[in-house]
């Protein structure tokens, strides 16, 4: 009996090994900047904003050094993001400053965020500019990281040019995670379920808390279906009544309350 056992624990063992390595780890920045790590991969998303339009976090000095400098847990950085060009979300200088120290990293955002950008901090480096017309996608893999980018309208944009924002869909250790920055579904239903991402399986939703309808909750409830959701863009002033009109909206979602704060998400 006790060499049946023994064979059992020893079976079991890379079963327990496998599953114990299917999570990630999500550090809050500011607004909608996150860093999102795997096990071999981090990425930045929207994360050196300088604007807070009196409403929104931004990264103090000290914390956008450690990000500008590579102090953990920010070293080697493999894929930069910005969804669009807002200062809320990005500032040229400062990713500037950031290119010039992290050669290893591959950024990628619109014309109109790239555009932004010195020749300076980018000659050599790795600059991925995404042109694409409302509605579509572009397939790709950039630093090992399958990646899906839509083109979706800035909230209250109706012609989706004045501020082009792109979601991301990453797949980092066998996660979805997409961030659709400032393209809420309520402004871009035609749009998202041209992209069927009920079929995508998406793990890790970043969710703005901003332009929630019946029919937007419905949709990704019962139809995106994300295993979880991570509330972002909440605006400081009212920030208890947000966060708890979001937890009603959706019970399986996230709400970090001050930078630097990190959460585990596992299958």
């Amino acid at each position: 009996m006790k060499i049946i056992i023994l064979l059992i624990a020893i079976i079991n063992i890379p079963v327990i090994a496998l599953n114990a390595q299917e999570k990630i780890d999500i550090v809050y920045i500011a607004n909608d900047g996150f860093l999102i790590s795997g096990r071999s991969q981090k990425i930045l998303i929207d994360a050196l904003p300088n604007n807070s339009f009196g409403e929104y976090d931004v990264p103090s000095d000290k914390l956008r050094e450690q990000i500008t400098e590579g102090r953990p847990p920010f070293g080697k950085i493999d894929m930069c993001l910005v969804t669009h060009m807002h200062g809320d979300h990005f500032y040229g200088p400062y990713i500037n400053g950031f290119m010039k120290i992290h050669k290893e990293t591959q950024f990628v955002s619109s014309p109109q965020v790239n555009e932004q950008l010195s020749r300076e901090s980018t000659s050599g480096k790795k600059i991925i500019t995404v042109d694409q017309k409302l509605g579509s996608i572009t397939d790709t893999i950039i630093a090992n990281i399958p990646l899906k980018i839509y083109r979706t309208k800035h909230a209250g944009d109706s012609t989706g040019n004045l501020a082009v924002n792109l979601a991301y869909l990453m797949t980092v250790d066998n996660f979805k995670v997409l961030h659709i920055g400032d393209g809420p579904f309520t402004y871009n239903r035609p749009e998202f379920e041209n992209f069927h991402l009920e079929k995508e399986h998406i793990d890790i939703l970043f969710l703005d808390d901003f332009g929630f309808t019946e029919d937007a909750r419905i949709y990704i409830n019962e139809v995106i279906k994300p295993r979880y959701i991570i509330a972002m863009h909440i605006s400081l002033k009212e920030l208890e009544t947000e966060l708890k009109k979001f937890h009603e909206v959706f019970p399986n979602s996230f709400v970090y309350e001050r930078p630097m704060e990190s959460k585990t998400f596992s299958k």
